[in-house]
């Protein structure tokens, strides 16, 4: 399975199949952690280290060992929960989930 990297668009999946929605996102980690594992021998650019760098958060904070995996296997699944400090955008990294302010709210 996979995604098709050249397309900047969201993956083709079907976001309905929760099994096919868990292949894809084992696949995506699966392809991070193996591009994680051939970065530390190359020589990078002040740029590229930055992205390797949120490329590494991301995966470390949004993927853990699958349900039925020992944590060895390779087999990831999304986190349930979210971790405190956790970095919700790669563009912006001060954003952070808050609360609505009262007035968004209706308050």
């Amino acid at each position: 399975m996979g995604n098709d990297y050249g397309d900047s668009g969201k993956p083709r999946v079907a976001w309905n199949d929760e099994q096919a929605r868990a292949d894809l996102f084992d696949a995506l980690a699966t392809d991070s952690l193996r591009l994680l594992g051939h970065l530390p021998d190359q020589d990078l650019d002040e740029k590229a280290a930055n992205a390797v760098g949120i490329l590494a958060l991301v995966t470390g904070q949004d993927f853990e060992p699958a349900d039925d995996s020992d944590g060895r296997d390779g087999r990831r699944r999304i986190t349930r929960g979210t971790a405190r400090d956790r970095l919700i955008s790669t563009t912006d990294p001060d954003s952070r989930h808050d609360p609505p302010p009262p007035a968004v709210l209706g308050a």
